[in-house]
C-alpha cells in the first residue's frame, strides 16, 4: 500500500475532511481503487474524486511494508508464492488490483482468521478385549427439578449385555452425579464378582479427575471412596467416550425411575434394545466436530 501526505484538507471528500482517522497520517482505499490520505502536507487527488494520483506525491512505504517492526508480519500473512510480488512491486498496484480480487483469492487476508469448518468425525463404540468388562456410565440433572439420574450398562468383549442399573440419587451438580454413578457401577461390579473393569463415561472433567495422577490430592470425597473402591479389582481403567459412543447408558438414565432404590436390569430394556444392538453391529456414530 502507498502512504499519501496531502498539502490542503480542503482537496479531501466532506465526509472525510470531517471524521479523519485517528493519528498523525492514514489511508483510506475504496473498491474503486482510489487511496485517500490525511496528513495536511500535501494535496493527493483533485476535488472531483479523480483516481489518478498527482506526480509529485512520492509513497512512503516505511510504516506499511517495509518497516522491519511489520515486516515479518507480512511474512506470514502473505503465501511464498506470492512474495515477490509483494515485496519487489508497485505497491499501489498490488492495492488496486488485490481491491479487484474475490474474498476467497485476497491473500492479505491472515490464513489464521479464516474459519474451517468442523468436518465430521466417524465414532464407534469400544467393546473391552477378551476377559474384561467395560461399564459406561452417564448421569444427568433434570430441569427444572435439578433431580440428577443415574444410570449404567456393564457389557463382555462380544457387546453382550451383562447387566444394567439405574437410581435416583438426588439434587446434586453433574459433576457429583457422574462421580457417585460411577461409585455405583464399582460396588455392583464387586459385588458381581467382576475382575477386570474398564469404566466409559462421557464426562470428561470426571475422566480427568479420576485419571490424574494428583488424583490423591483431591478434595472431593466422592474421589477418594471411588479410589478405595478401586484397589479391590484386579485392574480397573477410567476412559472417556464421545456421548455418541455412550448411547446405551444414556438410556438408562432416562428410565426416570423416582426409586432411590438401585434397579438392576439382568437384560437391556426394550427401548434400550435397538441401542445395545447398534453397538455391536450397527454403522458408527458420525459426531459434528472432531474427537
Amino acid at each position: 500500500m502507498h502512504y499519501f501526505e496531502p498539502s490542503t484538507p480542503n482537496s479531501h471528500p466532506a465526509h472525510y475532511r470531517d471524521h479523519p482517522p485517528n493519528g498523525a497520517a492514514g489511508i483510506i482505499a475504496t473498491k474503486s481503487g482510489n487511496v485517500y490520505g490525511n496528513s495536511p502536507s500535501h494535496n493527493a487527488f483533485d476535488s472531483s474524486y479523480g483516481s489518478h494520483i498527482a506526480s509529485e506525491y512520492k509513497p512512503t512505504w516505511k510504516d506499511l511494508r517495509d518497516c522491519s517492526a511489520v515486516r515479518n508480519a507480512w511474512h506470514n500473512l502473505v503465501p511464498a508464492s506470492m512474495q515477490q510480488t509483494f515485496f519487489h512491486g508497485d505497491l499501489l498496484s498490488w492495492l488496486q488490483t488485490n481491491l479487484e480480487l474475490s474474498s476467497t483469492d485476497n491473500y492479505a487476508r491472515a490464513p489464521c482468521r479464516q474459519q474451517q469448518t468442523p468436518q465430521p468425525t466417524t465414532v464407534a463404540w469400544t467393546p473391552p478385549p477378551p476377559n474384561w468388562i467395560t461399564l459406561n456410565t452417564d448421569a444427568s440433572t433434570t430441569q427444572p427439578a435439578e433431580l440428577s439420574f443415574s444410570g449404567g450398562v456393564f457389557r463382555d468383549s462380544s457387546g453382550t449385555w451383562k447387566l444394567g442399573f439405574h437410581q435416583a440419587i438426588g439434587i446434586m451438580s453433574p459433576l457429583h452425579a457422574e462421580l457417585r454413578n460411577i461409585l455405583i457401577g464399582l460396588r455392583i461390579a464387586l459385588n458381581h464378582g467382576i475382575e477386570n473393569l474398564i469404566i466409559q463415561t462421557d464426562n470428561s472433567q470426571a475422566a480427568t479427575l479420576l485419571s490424574s495422577p494428583q488424583k490423591h490430592t483431591n478434595v472431593l470425597p466422592l474421589i477418594h471412596a471411588i479410589m478405595a473402591m478401586r484397589v479391590r479389582f484386579q485392574s480397573t481403567k477410567v476412559l472417556w467416550t464421545p456421548h455418541e459412543c455412550n448411547m446405551v447408558a444414556d438410556g438408562m438414565w432416562r428410565l426416570y425411575s423416582l426409586n432411590y432404590d438401585i434397579m438392576i436390569f439382568e437384560s437391556p430394556p426394550d427401548h434400550i434394545q435397538q441401542l445395545v444392538h447398534c453397538d455391536i453391529a450397527g454403522p458408527p456414530c458420525r459426531r459434528s466436530a472432531p474427537t
